[in-house]
């Protein structure tokens, strides 16, 4: 996990997860408060995430959103994620129902 700090004020965080079998790492939250965002916060984040990935032998990070979230969808794709796939099921009986999960990656490596 990282932070982004304004001062003593916490303003964003990434929580990855390393999985060592795939050679994947998990996006689990990438988050920056309202009044900080399009600064180029979240990519500062991202791309020291993705650095202690790589040097962890990473070869893919990948994250799941929900479809309606459209900010996030077009910040991912701008920030190098390609859409891999989606899962129609994943909310149900949650208060999501109904939202379809969509998956993406983004390559770290070459091998």
């Amino acid at each position: 996990m990282w932070l982004a700090l304004d001062g003593d004020q916490v303003v964003g965080v990434i929580a990855t997860q390393h999985v060592p079998w795939n050679r994947r790492v998990i996006i689990w939250h990438l988050y920056v408060s309202g009044r900080y965002r399009r600064q180029g916060i979240a990519k500062r984040l991202l791309e020291t995430a993705l650095c202690a990935a790589r040097e962890a032998g990473a070869r893919t990070a990948w994250l799941e959103t929900s479809n309606l979230n459209v900010p996030a969808i077009r910040a991912y794709e701008c920030l190098g994620f390609e859409l891999c796939g989606l899962d129609t099921s994943l909310y149900d009986a949650t208060p999501s129902e109904g939202e379809v999960a969509l998956f993406f990656a983004r390559r770290l490596s070459t091998g």
